[in-house]
């Protein structure tokens, strides 16, 4: 890059890319309005930034027994997916 650097663009350059965490309720998988503002935050920024490319991963709690936290963990995935693509 050219001239001064943003902070959007320092932050972007980090390996890999660091964007804010989404929580969820235990045992939940809708997104608050608190997770719904941070991914129209990142949403803006996938769209200012068409090359960037991201994975979204559910996790759910360990202890869950794994049919149960597989099933959470997808639908987490899902709704932040679904959130990003508006």
């Amino acid at each position: 890059c050219k001239g001064r650097w943003t902070l959007e663009q320092i932050h972007l350059c980090e390996i890999p890319p660091r964007f804010p965490k989404i929580y969820f309720g235990f045992a939940e998988d809708a997104l608050d309005s608190k997770a719904l503002r941070r991914l129209d935050r990142v949403a803006a920024t996938l769209l200012r930034h068409p090359k960037l490319r991201m994975r979204i991963e559910g996790f759910a709690d360990p202890s869950a027994p794994d049919e149960i936290g597989r099933a959470i963990s997808q639908a987490r995935a899902v709704h932040v997916r679904a959130a990003l693509l508006g």
